[in-house]
C-alpha cells in the first residue's frame, strides 16, 4: 500500500485494497466525527473517479457520502455470531 508523508497508509489507497480483496471481508469506516459506516458487501460501496469521495449504500437503499479526508480508520468486521480466533 502507498504511504503518506508521515509513513501511514493513505485511507483512499487502503479503501481500494479492501474493496478489491478476495474473498471480500466486511469492514467499518470510522470518521473523524466518531461516526461508523458499515460496508457489508463490495456492491454497496463506490469511490468517486478522483478517489476523494465514496458512497456507501445500506440494505434498505439509503446511502451516505463520505469525504475520505474525514475517514480515520478502516476496520475489518466479523459476521455476527462468529468469534475471534482463540476465544471461547
Amino acid at each position: 500500500m502507498a504511504k503518506g508523508r508521515n509513513g501511514t497508509v493513505r485511507v483512499n489507497d487502503a479503501l481500494a485494497d479492501m474493496m478489491r480483496r478476495a474473498p471480500f471481508l466486511p469492514f467499518d469506516i470510522k470518521t473523524a466525527d466518531g461516526d461508523t459506516i458499515h460496508v457489508g458487501h463490495p456492491d454497496f460501496i463506490a469511490r468517486s473517479p478522483r478517489g476523494d469521495m465514496a458512497v456507501v449504500y445500506e440494505r434498505d437503499g439509503h446511502f451516505r457520502w463520505i469525504h475520505l479526508n474525514m475517514a480515520v480508520t478502516l476496520e475489518p468486521t466479523r459476521p455476527k455470531g462468529t468469534q475471534r480466533p482463540g476465544r471461547r
